[in-house]
C-alpha cells in the first residue's frame, strides 16, 4: 500500500463490553501497559475493530488494560476487515 492511500474507517467511542476479543493475554505485559496508561493518563492508539462484527483486530492488550482501569467507553477505529486495502503482519 502506498503512503498516500487511506484505509478509511471511522473513529468512535464505544461501550467496552460490546467488543469481541479473541486472543490470550500475557499478564506481565498487561500489567505493564495498565501502569503506563495510568501514569500517562492517556491511550496512545485506538483499538482497531471490524465494523461489521465488532471483533478486535488489533489492541487486545489495550482493551484488557482499559478494563482493569475501569473504563466503560473507549476509542475504537472501525475498519472493514474484508477490504483488500487492509494488510496484516504477524507480531514478533
Amino acid at each position: 500500500m502506498k503512503g498516500d492511500e487511506c484505509l478509511g474507517g471511522s473513529l468512535a467511542f464505544v461501550i467496552l463490553e460490546n467488543l469481541r476479543g479473541h486472543e490470550d493475554i500475557e499478564q506481565n505485559r498487561l500489567e505493564a501497559l495498565r501502569k503506563e496508561i495510568e501514569s500517562d493518563g492517556l491511550l496512545k492508539k485506538a483499538i482497531a475493530v471490524d465494523e461489521k462484527t465488532w471483533i478486535v483486530i488489533d489492541g487486545h492488550l489495550r482493551l484488557h488494560a482499559l478494563m482493569l482501569l475501569g473504563c466503560s467507553k473507549i476509542p475504537v477505529l472501525f475498519l472493514d476487515y474484508s477490504s483488500p486495502k487492509l494488510r496484516f503482519r504477524a507480531n514478533s
